[in-house]
């Protein structure tokens, strides 16, 4: 051997040892940053999926020949359990049926719609103005059991307009304005069943719009990562990777109690017992207490 090999191996061993910190200590940064890249995209693509979301206006409109009347439906607020969804009807363009120096209506008179409405046809009453508005609800199809993917839709919009009274004449179509103020939802147009081939009207169908979607997706998530979060610090401690520290148990219990606003605040929440109960907040309850439980052990075991 000659003089010069340990003084060789002893400098590589100096150099590894070097490389080895260095990478060791590079090591939590790479993880911090991608952390940190990771929340700020996930901030940046919820807020611009809430400002993808659809605004209120005008999605369907048709006229009837002969006739400039016109039934106005303002879409205001869905209920998504019992498939309705609030609505105010006003007519427009009545002028068969309305005093030409006050505007008002000579007689009553009903606008009826196909599919019915739940409370009946809309009653407009002798002197009133023809657009004041009257609340109703307009029936509607869907599964809120599938949420957030749900969607309803409606039958043949179809309006008439009848004069009420003794001797009350036929039903007289009129057309159909549609305006959307649902908010989170993307309301359009679609093929539907028609009552009879003549009678060319279409339905609309109520989604969630895209941003409402993601907002709903990335919350879900995060109730999921509650408990894995809560599963990673009380194992290391467990192992004795890192030590116990007491007032850690204040953290288990804030985010166990997290649990609950994040469920209320999803955009249209559905009702408890849903899928999301059963499968994502149900694991995070448990994730969560068994993570405390492991910490408890951890303090009891430790010397």
């Amino acid at each position: 051997m000659t003089p010069e090999q340990p003084v060789t191996t002893g400098a590589a061993e100096v150099a590894g040892a070097a490389g080895g910190r260095r990478s060791h200590s590079w090591a939590p940064v790479s993880v911090l940053v991608l952390v940190v890249t990771v929340i700020a995209l996930t901030y940046v693509a919820t807020i611009l999926a809430y400002w993808s979301m659809p605004g209120t206006g005008i999605i369907y409109q048709d006229s009837v020949a002969g006739s400039s009347a016109r039934a106005h439906v303002d879409l205001e607020r869905i209920d998504e359990v019992n498939n309705k969804i609030t609505a105010r009807i006003w007519l427009s363009g009545a002028r068969s049926f309305t005093d030409p120096m006050t505007g008002r209506l000579t007689g009553d008179i009903e606008i009826l719609f196909y599919p019915a409405l739940d409370a009946g046809p809309v009653l407009l009453h002798q002197g009133h103005l023809p657009t004041q508005s009257a609340e109703t609800t307009l029936p509607v199809s869907g599964d809120h059991l599938v949420w957030p993917f749900d969607h309803y839709a409606s039958g043949a919009l179809i309006a008439a307009v009848r004069p009420m009274g003794a001797n009350p004449g036929p039903p007289l179509r009129v057309g159909v304005e549609v305006f959307d103020e649902l908010h989170g939802w993307d309301v359009h147009t679609g093929d539907v069943q028609r009552p009879t081939p003549a009678l060319a009207a279409p339905g609309l169908v109520v989604e969630r719009s895209f941003g409402a979607l993601i907002f709903a997706i990335l919350l879900t998530a995060m109730i999921a990562v509650l408990p894995v979060l809560g599963l990673f610090v009380a194992v290391q401690t467990a192992r004795s990777r890192r030590i116990f520290y007491p007032p850690m148990t204040t953290w288990f219990a804030a985010l166990l109690f997290a649990i609950i606003p994040l469920r209320t605040v999803l955009p249209g929440a559905p009702e408890p017992g849903a899928w999301i109960d059963v499968t994502v907040v149900l694991w995070a309850i448990v994730g969560l207490v068994t993570a405390m439980v492991i910490y408890v052990y951890a303090w009891w075991s430790a010397p």
